[in-house]
């Protein structure tokens, strides 16, 4: 195993983006966000080596918020299957009526 000592940072965070403090992770905390965040984000995380000043990479990801909230849900008629995709996949109900 090799260890490199390095240290990183995610720059122009958003407040729900944390680095771990020992730079393993990056971890989007949802307690940070609200049902307005949904959206695409894209930072940057710099890794500098703690060995050699100047040595620096740059990884620039993008994080996708996803939300959804309901307070009140109904039909009238009898609806037809409905297909939507989730981070497991896409989902196919049956037709229902209400």
């Amino acid at each position: 195993m090799i260890i490199c000592p390095i240290k990183a940072e995610v720059l122009l965070p958003e407040p729900f983006i944390l680095m771990a403090p020992d730079f393993t992770s990056i971890k989007i905390d949802g307690q940070f966000t609200t049902l307005a965040a949904a959206a695409e984000y894209f930072f940057t995380v710099r890794v500098i080596s703690s060995l050699f000043s100047g040595v620096q990479a740059d990884y620039n990801l993008k994080v996708v918020l996803s939300a959804c909230y309901v307070n009140n849900f109904s039909f009238t008629d009898t609806i037809s299957d409905i297909t939507y995709d989730t981070t497991l996949g896409t989902i196919t109900t049956s037709p229902f009526q209400t």
